[in-house]
């Protein structure tokens, strides 16, 4: 996306919140916020945006929650206004690369730093649930810990804890 397809001005910000005016024109980056839950408001023009695995048609009034660690995406020729809790932090912003969707396993391990095993070859899935249960749901950064989580219970993997919130 041309960085002239977004157009971000920040209204407010503060300890608890920030507000901003958004101008999407094309196509925004598929993005993870790790911490602030975002409220989208459409004051003009129509688009749509991705949240997560649901679709919402963007046009004036409409009102779009965006939750924390959830990715999104949007499009179209449209301006809102959006408040986050806590105040919005490009620091706390993800862009979701390929590899992401491609390889989960080989992302988690890239995310949590742990590529090799404990004999340099390449760390197992069965290794990797152990450091996950072993402690890695609550040490590891929030979004490496519930991708583990949700590959290994999406694959039928039982004794295994969420991660700690």
């Amino acid at each position: 996306m041309s960085e002239k397809a977004l157009r971000v001005e920040t209204l407010h910000s503060d300890d608890e919140h920030s507000c901003a005016l958004v101008a999407l024109r094309g196509l925004n980056r598929k993005t993870i916020n790790r911490r602030s839950t975002m409220l989208y408001h459409v004051i003009a023009g129509e688009g749509v945006m991705h949240v997560g695995g649901e679709e919402y048609e963007l046009e004036p009034g409409v009102i779009i929650e965006v939750p924390p660690g959830t990715p999104y995406y949007d499009e179209g020729m449209v301006d809102m206004e959006v408040c986050s809790v806590p105040p919005f932090s490009i620091a706390d912003v993800d862009v979701i690369d390929q590899l992401y969707f491609s390889d989960p396993m080989q992302w988690i391990r890239r995310e949590i730093g742990s590529e090799s095993g404990r004999d340099g070859s390449e760390v197992t899935n069965h290794e990797l649930f152990v450091r996950y249960n072993d402690g890695g749901r609550t040490e590891w950064y929030p979004r490496a810990a519930k991708a583990v989580y949700d590959f290994f219970s999406g694959i039928g993997a039982t004794n295994i804890e969420p991660p700690a919130q």
